[in-house]
This record gives C-alpha cells, sequence and structure tokens, in this order.
C-alpha cells in the first residue's frame, strides 16, 4: 500500500462512524485529486480547499504534509457537523467557516495551490470577483484546481 492510500485509510478510520461508509465512497476520488495536486506541489505547501465540507481530501493532504486550510460555510453538514469539524481540527487543518460568495476571504501570505472541487455547480451568480480573489492570492506559479461534475456524462443527460 503506498503513503496516500495507507493517509486516506487512517483519514476515514478517523470519522464518526455514522459518516465512514461516506467517506470511504470518496477514497477513488480523493486519491485522484491528491496525486494531482501533489504532482504540482511540495511537502509543507501552504493549501486553500475551498468548500471542502467534511474534508476526507484535507484530512488526507493534511496527512501528507501540506498545510491545509478548509474553507466553507458548512451548512449542509447536520448534526455531524461538530464531530466533523473536529476530525478536520484534529488532522491539523485549520477550518475557516465563511460563505465565499459574501464574506470576504482572508487575507494571507501567498499560497501555493487552491482547489475547488465540485463547487462551481452550486453558485447561482457569476464566480468572476471570488475566482478573481482567489488568484491573487496565489504565489506566482500557483496551482489552481478546479473541477466539477462531468456534464457530458449521459446519465447526467437522460
Amino acid at each position: 500500500m503506498n503513503e496516500t492510500r495507507e493517509v486516506l485509510a487512517k483519514s476515514v478510520a478517523a470519522y464518526p462512524a455514522e459518516f465512514r461508509g461516506s467517506a470511504a465512497a470518496l477514497v477513488d476520488r480523493v486519491d485522484h485529486d491528491l496525486e494531482l495536486l501533489q504532482s504540482l506541489v511540495s511537502s509543507g505547501a501552504r493549501v486553500w480547499d475551498i468548500g471542502g465540507g467534511s474534508g476526507l481530501f484535507g484530512v488526507c493532504a493534511a496527512g501528507l504534509g501540506l498545510q491545509m486550510t478548509n474553507i466553507d460555510d458548512y451548512r449542509d453538514l447536520g448534526r455531524l457537523r461538530e464531530p466533523l469539524l473536529e476530525v478536520q481540527s484534529q488532522a491539523g487543518v485549520e477550518v475557516v467557516e465563511r460563505d465565499i460568495l459574501v464574506e470576504e476571504l482572508p487575507l494571507v501570505p501567498p499560497l501555493d495551490a487552491i482547489t475547488m472541487f465540485h463547487v462551481m455547480e452550486h453558485m447561482h451568480n457569476s464566480p468572476r470577483e471570488l475566482l478573481r480573489g482567489l488568484v491573487e492570492r496565489l504565489k506566482p506559479g500557483g496551482a489552481f484546481i478546479l473541477s466539477g461534475p462531468n456534464a457530458a456524462n449521459l446519465r447526467k443527460r437522460v
């Protein structure tokens, strides 16, 4: 088992029992996302994960030596909100509770990378100003990883 898979397994085990199945279902996607991020930054890199929610990606990235900050409004976590945020905190992920569409982004030293996985499809208005503000926080040559669902997927079109 490689280091990333070991960190993924350990991270999933840290989640509350009633959430572990949901976390385990994300392992392959998170593994792919971590591989991409690690190809772009080195250990110790400062990374923001925008809209990371329950935080498996951030928890694993922190376990791999990245300085992670998860920025989300956390409104959709329900009764598991506190235990899920505690998992992130215990893993060394800085948790910033903020609605990025209406509240100012934190001022920070330049970041090595910013990730936004499956967030854009939830934005109902233009994200232009948000994206501009995020890019301004990157170091020159920093990485911005943005992904969303495959709208061309046949299942999405049916």
